[in-house]
């Protein structure tokens, strides 16, 4: 994949290793990550969800190339630099992944709720200053400008651990269903096994083992009896 990106980015040397190959500066940026990674999944006010392990990733990528870099002259953020884009701090840096926030939606005059709960995930970092955020009620994604950071309340905090218990319980189907196979056909042995024993006991015992324990002077009183 990498080998494809060679003339891909002018003036940007495009180094290609091959498997397992050890790089100690790429090896420290991916431990950065992972443990920002981590640090951020242990203190959410809930448990993460599959569908959003991609969006932690993305957040702490960028959170990280936020900060300036030693080998770069001017005094620019890695991220502004590459995409040309300033850094606002109320737009991109003021939420953070899995702040709580709401979006006003409504303007009706009727008993709905006139706005909506969201986790934010990550900013888009375009003209717009959108933020990518993922809707509680629906299960998707969606962008969004503006927006209003909340204290996480207990319905939300249920809602988004039903989705991980829901994404839990998926993954673990199969393995149910295999264990539940395997009991069937053990019953359905077990079950054949004494069928197997009851025929055996009531199946009549052959003349020939019968007359194994008769003495020749009772064949003689019986050929006498029948003559």
């Amino acid at each position: 994949m990498f080998k494809s990106m060679l003339h891909d980015f002018p003036e940007v040397e495009v180094d290609v290793g091959g498997a397992g190959n050890y790089v100690p500066e790429v090896d420290a940026k991916l431990h950065r990550i992972k443990e920002l990674y981590r640090t951020v999944n242990s203190k959410l006010a809930w448990m993460l969800p599959g569908l959003l392990v991609q969006d932690l990733v993305v957040w702490t990528a960028l959170r990280i190339y936020i900060h300036r870099l030693e080998v770069l002259e001017a005094a620019i953020a890695l991220k502004a630099a590459f995409s040309g884009n300033p850094m606002y701090y109320h737009k991109d840096v003021k939420l953070a992944f899995g702040d709580c926030i709401e979006k006003y939606e409504s303007t009706y005059n009727t008993l709905h709720p006139c706005s909506t709960a969201y986790v934010a995930l990550y900013p888009l970092n375009n003209a717009a200053r959108l933020w990518y955020v993922f809707k509680i009620g629906t299960r998707s994604r969606v962008h969004l400008s503006h927006q209003v950071k909340l204290v996480y309340n207990e319905l939300v905090i249920q809602a988004i651990n039903k989705i991980a218990r829901e994404e839990e319980q998926a993954e673990l189907e199969p393995i149910h269903q295999c264990l539940g196979s395997i009991a069937e056909e053990q019953k359905l042995a077990e079950q054949q096994e004494v069928a197997n024993e009851d025929e055996e006991e009531e199946q009549p015992e052959c003349p020939s083992e019968i007359l194994k324990d008769i003495t020749e002077e009772e064949v003689e009183d019986i050929m006498e009896e029948g003559s």
